[in-house]
């Protein structure tokens, strides 16, 4: 492997045409998490390309990277590519997690979001329309713990396939998240570990139906749980 490196190059006048490139080869994440003080620990080798062109009251961005041998918060992210295509009033984000052919989660969306660099600031368009789709057959539950600061300690599998649309204001789901084999042991709950844990829920448009989620506490508690219910997503304020 050739040496790590980062290009900056360009210019973004006040006024006139913008013409900012970067691009980043094998770049190590620790350094730059060490640099910044970046929470989660990343760790990995960066890959990138990024280009800015347009004007500042009508930018267009681009941007594509690879992130491999990924780590956050202790957990194995394998290989994470993602693409973002930004201009007039909308931004394209693609990702795929995964080395292989056949990656663990494919996600891909289209927000309102309007890009301005001239003082007017960037903002979702609340009436702006969403759309994408997430999905994932095999989604380790070890993931959550990227989000939540390793709080859960889950495991297990999640199946995924859900379809966005709607607004930013107003968004919308269909489709299902299945879990099986799962196992949480809550920092807050101290040594309390919940196993078997399973769960079914469909997401149908602004409503939620939770059909089953269950769970048994840790041995020697004997306890039991299980959770079934409706739920309506109201409207957002933006």
């Amino acid at each position: 492997a050739g040496p790590s490196s980062v290009a900056l190059a360009g210019a973004m006048p006040a006024e006139g045409a913008l013409d900012l490139r970067l691009r980043t080869v094998d770049f190590p994440l620790r350094d730059v998490a060490e640099l910044l003080n970046l929470p989660g620990e990343p760790r990995g080798r960066l890959w990138s390309t990024a280009s800015l062109t347009g004007s500042r009251a009508a930018p267009d961005l681009e941007a594509d990277a690879e992130w491999r041998g990924g780590m956050l918060r202790g957990v194995a992210l394998d290989t994470l590519r993602a693409r973002a295509r930004a201009a007039a009033d909308a931004v394209r984000l693609d990702a795929t997690l995964g080395a292989g052919a056949r990656p663990t989660l494919v996600a891909e969306a289209v927000l309102p979001l309007v890009l301005g660099l001239d003082g007017s600031g960037s903002r979702f368009d609340g009436e702006g329309p969403i759309a994408g789709r997430v999905q994932s057959d095999s989604l380790g539950l070890e993931l959550l713990q990227t989000l939540t600061g390793g709080t859960l300690a889950a495991r297990g599998t999640m199946a995924l396939d859900l379809t966005l649309g709607g607004t930013w204001a107003h968004p919308l789901a269909a489709g299902a998240l299945r879990v099986t084999n799962g196992s949480l042991a809550p920092a807050a709950l101290g040594n309390v570990r919940w196993g078997g844990v399973e769960a079914d829920i469909g997401f149908f448009g602004d409503s939620v139906a939770v059909r089953n989620i269950a769970a048994t506490s840790s041995a020697g508690r004997g306890g039991n749980a299980r959770l079934s219910g409706h739920l309506e997503i109201g409207r957002a304020h933006v």
